[in-house]
């Protein structure tokens, strides 16, 4: 979360979500089209949700 604070001040805080006990668990950001491919790489997801490097091979590579 601090590498995004630092670095990526494009990505706007959209949300956060917290626990019945009050505890922070998750934060969704609103990011531009122009950025996803840089945020899929720093979240390590995918569109579909799966992690990157599942089956030996990220997203849109060939072979």
């Amino acid at each position: 979360m601090r590498r995004i604070r630092r670095y990526y001040p494009d990505f706007q805080l959209v949300a956060t979500y917290t626990g019945p006990d009050g505890k922070l668990f998750a934060k969704q950001y609103r990011i531009h089209s122009n950025r996803k491919r840089v945020a899929r790489r720093l979240f390590g997801v995918n569109l579909d949700g799966t992690q990157n490097g599942e089956n030996g091979r990220l997203e849109g590579s060939e072979g």
